[in-house]
């Protein structure tokens, strides 16, 4: 989920779609593509293509869905404060530490749909 819509391919509208997140939050997805997103690999950026990403304008940083990265068939492993993405041939394409809250049990991913600058 992205509030970029110039980030989403094959952009198309929907019919406005709740979305509810755990918090009992409500987001409306009111569009839908194919979203391109880099994830760290260690000190290099994989591209990895969701594909039926929901756009909303009611969100400030794209959310990774795990449905849709399963959907992509790619696996994903949390285990020691790590998040790992592997594709079918059992090769890492993503890893990065998890940022735990004290707050509340929340992992947060850093994906972007570019690399970032050096």
């Amino acid at each position: 989920m992205t509030p970029y819509k110039e980030a989403l391919a094959n952009y198309t509208i929907i019919t406005p779609k709740p979305i509810d997140v755990v918090n009992k939050h409500t987001f409306h997805a009111i569009r839908q593509g194919d979203l391109p997103i880099c994830v760290p690999n260690s000190k290099a950026y994989m591209n990895i293509t969701l594909h039926d990403g929901l756009h909303t304008l009611e969100i400030v940083f794209t959310l990774m869905s795990m449905g849709l990265i399963d959907e992509a068939v790619y696996m994903v492993t949390f285990k020691g404060g790590t998040c790992i993405i592997c594709d079918t041939a059992h090769m890492m394409v993503g890893k990065a530490c998890t940022e735990w809250t004290p707050t509340m049990l929340r992992a947060c991913f850093p994906v972007s749909q570019t690399p970032p600058s050096a």
